[in-house]
């Protein structure tokens, strides 16, 4: 069972952090997606395991153009809480927020 801390920012807000059941921040949970595929869900992080192409990333946290994203291989990304991603091509995980 994920456990939520709360701490103080760099502006002086407190905000609270999930620690995931294997101790890393985060959720300790995901979806693992290998080739062209709709994952849909509630996501915070992307995990690209090879080069990857992102059709299109729905989330209301987030602003400008959602559509055609690279990834390269082994890196993570922050996708502030979507609620679709659309898989060209390429295998990710996709954390739960």
């Amino acid at each position: 069972m994920p456990t939520l801390i709360t701490g103080v920012d760099n502006s002086d807000k407190y905000r609270t952090v999930r620690v995931g059941d294997d101790g890393h921040f985060g959720s300790s949970t995901g979806t693992y997606q290998d080739g062209a595929g709709t994952l849909n869900g509630n996501f915070s992080y992307i995990f690209a395991h090879t080069s990857t192409v992102l059709t299109s990333v729905t989330s209301s946290n987030l602003t400008g153009t959602l559509t055609n994203i690279s990834l390269q291989a082994g890196s993570t990304w922050r996708c502030c809480s979507a609620t679709q991603i659309v898989v060209s091509t390429g295998a990710i995980t996709a954390y739960d927020a």
